[in-house]
């Protein structure tokens, strides 16, 4: 997927109340903002042990934006990652685009990591995403509002045989609380909304 192909909405509420105000308040406190030169960004890896054969997942540029735009872009281009690491069971394709306290993002490795440990992969996207819409930045932080539906797809082997199938899901939200560091955007927690 290119940075032309990255299509988001962004709408601009003004301040609402979220019930993670608490998380937003703790990560502001440790929150830090550069600016972007608009070019696209290699992010290094923040995990304790990076893979030593990871190739830097390349963010495009409309992703790099230190504005709600560029934190929506972000969640959109997080989670093509994630069909690219499903469907190639391709952990390293979301190297780096995630802190260690996001315990979905996590998740979403080890399922990465098992499909490729299983040579196994997802036929299919995973993830289609209806909207990303980003409020204006707060604390350093952007809480982007992402509806998104699964497509149908099924877990296939090596030898191209299914293992199990999915049916398409109905629309599901998500909040993807998104901070700016010095190397980008980076995700810090995925709250599933009700």
């Amino acid at each position: 997927m290119g940075a032309a192909d990255v299509r988001f909405v962004v709408t601009f509420r003004g301040v609402r109340t979220r019930p993670a105000a608490l998380l937003i308040a703790a990560i502001a406190l440790a929150s830090a903002c550069t600016g972007s030169s608009g070019k696209p960004q290699v992010l290094p890896s923040i995990t304790a042990t990076p893979s030593a054969t990871a190739t830097p997942v390349v963010v495009p540029s409309a992703a790099t934006v230190h504005d709600s735009f560029g934190a929506a872009a972000f969640v959109r281009f997080y989670y093509a990652q994630l069909n690219e690491a499903w469907g190639n069971g391709d952990p390293d394709a979301l190297a780096g685009l995630s802190s260690s306290e996001c315990g979905t993002c996590a998740n979403y490795v080890k399922a990465a990591e098992k499909f490729r440990d299983d040579k196994q992969h997802v036929q299919g996207a995973s993830v289609h995403i209806v909207s990303a819409e980003a409020p204006p930045e707060q604390n350093g932080i952007v809480a982007v509002d992402v509806f998104f539906d699964e497509p149908a797809r099924s877990i296939v082997d090596a030898a191209g045989k299914t293992v199990r199938s999915f049916a398409k899901s109905g629309t599901l939200h998500w909040t993807m609380y998104v901070q700016r560091t010095a190397a980008g955007w980076v995700l810090r927690a995925a709250v599933k909304s009700k």
